[in-house]
């Protein structure tokens, strides 16, 4: 009895417009479940025959990466570009706060734990202190150690 019930449930979902939705999926799932594996994926020798066993196919694969990554490509010459001499100009407040207004927040911090959320939060203080920091790495030609 309870699997006529059942059958009657399931029955009357499918004569909705979710039973048609999921009828699609059903015929989709079987579709891909019968689909012969080997024949997705494909992979040929530089002759284009299909090589079918694994270690030919790991073989294979290798050659073919170390072709793609090792070939020299034609560089253009560039110009030699002229030297530019004069006084170096500071970095100004307006720039920090352009460049806090086009982060994003919530991105990972990097290796310092540093995010940037929190200078945005402190305000001008904040962007105060990063031009301080900024400023100082600039003129020591060093990163802060802390």
């Amino acid at each position: 009895m309870a699997t006529g019930r059942v059958a009657e449930k399931l029955n009357e979902r499918l004569e909705g417009r979710e039973g048609e939705k999921d009828i699609y999926k059903i015929s989709n799932l079987r579709k891909w479940q019968r689909q012969d594996l080997a024949k997705l994926g494909v992979i040929r020798d530089r002759d284009g025959n299909i090589v079918y066993r694994d270690e030919n196919i790991e073989k294979r694969r290798r050659k073919y990466f170390e072709q793609l990554l090792n070939i020299e490509n034609e560089r253009e010459e560039m110009e030699e570009a002229q030297r530019v001499e004069g006084p170096v100009v500071k970095i100004q407040d307006r720039e920090i706060k352009r460049a806090l207004s086009k982060m994003k927040n919530g991105k990972a911090s990097g290796p310092s734990e540093f995010q940037i959320e929190m200078i945005k939060l402190l305000g001008t203080e904040g962007e105060k202190w990063m031009l301080d920091i900024l400023k100082a790495i600039w003129e020591e030609e060093e990163i802060p150690r802390n």
